[in-house]
């Protein structure tokens, strides 16, 4: 059970893909660097070319591209854990109701 019923579950599906192109369209540099708000396999793929740039010339700037990437990275993987344990606290509640009430009164 979530926040809206199993009917709604294609327009939820839309709505999250539709903030999600934005996501991809509206982020996409950094501090200088091209990166992926919606996946890591880019990201980790420019984090590791980086680091393994610095490991051949010593370059600092390279490390501090790297690490840009693997935050990014982190910060994504915070996140998932994040919505995985709110998700699980939010099932384990017997009534939603609870839930919907406190929100509504929260934005409203």
């Amino acid at each position: 059970m979530g926040l809206l019923p199993k009917e709604y579950n294609v327009v939820a599906s839309l709505m999250v893909s539709v903030v999600c192109a934005l996501q991809v369209q509206a982020f996409r540099h950094a501090g200088g660097n091209v990166y992926v708000t919606t996946m890591c396999v880019g990201n980790l793929r420019s984090g590791t070319a980086a680091l393994s740039e610095f490991c051949r010339t010593g370059d600092k700037q390279k490390l501090k591209r790297a690490g840009f990437y693997y935050t990014i990275i982190l910060a994504f993987a915070s996140g998932a854990a994040m919505s995985m344990f709110f998700a699980t606290f939010f099932a384990m509640r017997d009534d939603m109701d609870i839930v919907r009430t406190a929100l509504c009164k929260f934005f409203y």
